[in-house]
């Protein structure tokens, strides 16, 4: 549940594919959870949402380097 005057961190599309590039390509998502301040379940669920959008239109999504 969300608590009165939490604060989200809002990462920038770049932020995103470079740790999902670099996740995808085997490196740690404790490592990087650490490097970039972010719990690792953020990193495991944009990594899901990209194979769910995947497997539901058949589009090869190509994250960006």
């Amino acid at each position: 549940m969300v608590s009165k005057g939490q604060k989200f961190l809002l990462h920038t599309e770049q932020e995103k594919n470079e740790i999902l590039n670099r996740y995808i390509k085997g490196e740690s998502g404790y490592r990087l959870a650490k490097e970039y301040g972010i719990p690792v379940s953020t990193i495991k669920t944009w990594k899901t949402k990209v194979d769910h959008f995947e497997q539901v239109t058949g589009i090869n999504v190509a994250v960006n380097e």
